[in-house]
């Protein structure tokens, strides 16, 4: 998408017309006053801004643009140019500098390589629901070691992901904590930490540094699902809280939500 902010009708609707024939998404204002108030309200990914304009002139509207959408590329438009007027914007975060009266023939392909160039090498800024963090880690499978804490033998015996979808309010019993074997309310949930980690006699000497976090996040929506009611624990070798205010998070599920954190690695033969 392209801002175009020009106090000239003519220069705006020329420059739609143009654009839009090679495929941009066109907006258009016509003072500064109003393309701060559309950059306030949605994303663009690049402005056309004119320097000379009745109010608000475009290096002040540049200026106040970057305090808004400071990753936002700008390129200046003026018929009055001036070497101080252009090292000017530059020096405040123009990308270019553009000389009326233009040339559709020679513009519109400056801008298409313009934005080419910002594609290939600027940053963007999305807005999205959600993000989803492919780590390209593989699920381990305890099928397939042995004597793996019994699973697939007893039904209570799940994987992370497998509880994931009980808590879940779209899983077998919309979100109810129930035990597989019986269906009964669940009282107690142990999670196990390193299964199929930082083992060697598994050839899995690594740590993938995620499921300490995840387990302490089914943890408290176990806690949340029953009221409080179930009893919680955690066996670890090391909780690797390493993210921004990840140990905080850890602490106030212990302090606050009695999840208990027991520091033991859980043998397959003691279980």
């Amino acid at each position: 998408r392209i801002l175009v902010v020009d106090d000239e009708l003519v220069v705006r609707d020329s420059l739609k017309e143009w654009l839009e024939d090679e495929g941009f998404q066109v907006d258009m204002a016509e003072s500064g006053t109003e393309a701060l108030e559309k950059l306030t309200k949605e994303a663009f990914h690049l402005m056309l801004l004119d320097i000379k304009m009745p109010g608000m002139d475009g290096v002040e509207v540049l200026r106040r643009s970057k305090e808004i959408r400071s990753e936002l590329p700008v390129v200046m438009m003026t018929a009055y140019a001036t070497v101080e007027t252009a090292v000017e914007a530059m020096k405040m975060g123009a990308m270019d500098y553009l000389m009326k009266p233009f040339d559709p023939d020679s513009l519109v392909p400056l801008i298409v390589q313009l934005y080419q160039n910002i594609e290939r090498t600027g940053e963007r800024q999305i807005e999205v629901g959600a993000v989803v963090l492919a780590s390209g880690f593989e699920s381990y499978d305890p099928a397939e070691g042995e004597n793996t804490y019994g699973y697939g033998i007893f039904p209570n015996v799940l994987t992370s992901i497998e509880f994931e979808r009980i808590v879940s309010g779209t899983g077998p019993n919309q979100g109810k904590l129930l035990r597989p074997s019986d269906n009964k309310e669940i009282r107690k949930v142990a999670w196990l930490q390193c299964v199929g980690s930082r083992d060697q006699q598994a050839d899995a000497d690594f740590c993938s540094s995620i499921c300490c976090m995840f387990a302490i996040k089914e943890a408290l929506l176990a806690k949340e699902r029953s009221s409080g009611n179930v009893d919680a624990s955690i066996f670890y070798m090391d909780m690797r809280t390493f993210g921004k205010d990840f140990q905080r998070y850890r602490d106030q599920a212990e302090t606050e939500h009695g999840i208990r954190f027991v520091r033991n690695r859980v043998r397959a033969n003691s279980a």
